[in-house]
């Protein structure tokens, strides 16, 4: 299916694959301008035009060859679509329509607070026991899932918890309730894909920690004497977008898209 479908597309359909992500697609008019946008997954396509003949003759081509007859428009679905486990909805804006994305179905459905009792509340210090353990990884897998596709916000917490699976404790599991907390109250946080200019440019922010996050150990090292050999890595995060680049050299808020982000430990660096 995978190599009738892509050889299709790009021999029979003028479609370029992505060298980054072969599943993503893309199709443009003979002067270079983009008129389509194409993801699949399996044999769930989503597809994103610019509205002309050219376009959707295109488009319609595609649903005749493999005869596909399950289409949805999703700006005409109220709720939107589910695709990769993350809602797409169609919202008009104060720039026109925006692409909103968000997990509130799985927000609202599966994050659920790890149970810890009275007593044990009071033993922040003590190791999980493993059924503490497996739901202790439950929960993080939970938080991974949604802070890696729809909520950058998380990402940290996230982060931070991963590195506790393998030796989780009381205090591991309050802190990963806090985290949930913070999520699960806030679900309707969307993801905005803003309309811009065709002068776009692409934004890069990061931004680093010291001495706030644990990593690998480090083994023996004088200069780490009194120090955690776990605790001496820096936590840093990288947060990219698009705007106009007209906007840059003005003062005040501007449109923005977020377009992907990520959080890690950093090993220290000595030059």
């Amino acid at each position: 299916w995978w190599v009738a479908l892509s050889g299709y597309l790009v021999k029979d359909l003028g479609f370029t694959s992505c060298k980054l992500g072969q599943a993503f697609f893309t199709n443009r008019k003979k002067c270079g301008t983009l008129m389509i946008m194409m993801t699949v997954h399996v044999d769930d396509l989503l597809v994103v035009t610019d509205g002309s003949r050219e376009s959707e003759a295109c488009v319609d081509q595609l649903l005749k060859k493999y005869s596909i007859t399950d289409v949805k428009a999703v700006s005409k679905l109220d709720g939107g679509v589910e695709y990769t486990g993350q809602t797409i909805e169609v919202k008009l804006g104060p720039h026109g329509d925006e692409a909103h994305v968000h997990h509130k179905k799985f927000i609202q459905g599966r994050f659920e607070q790890i149970a810890i009792s009275k007593q044990r509340r009071g033993e922040a210090g003590s190791s999980c026991t493993p059924l503490e353990t497996s739901e202790f990884r439950s929960a993080v897998g939970s938080m991974h899932w949604t802070t890696s596709l729809a909520r950058p916000d998380g990402v940290f917490d996230t982060n931070q918890l991963q590195k506790r699976q393998a030796k989780a404790t009381v205090g591991d599991l309050k802190n990963a309730n806090k985290a949930i907390t913070a999520i699960k109250n806030t679900p309707n946080e969307v993801l905005r894909n803003i309309p811009l200019s065709n002068n776009m440019a692409v934004m890069v922010w990061t931004d680093s920690a010291l001495y706030n996050s644990e990593g690998e150990w480090l083994g023996e090292d004088p200069d780490l004497a009194g120090y955690g050999r776990h605790s001496v890595y820096s936590q840093a995060g990288a947060l990219i977008g698009r705007t106009n680049a007209d906007d840059l050299d003005n003062d005040g808020d501007h449109p923005l898209s977020i377009l992907d982000w990520r959080s890690r430990a950093t090993k220290r660096v000595v030059t």
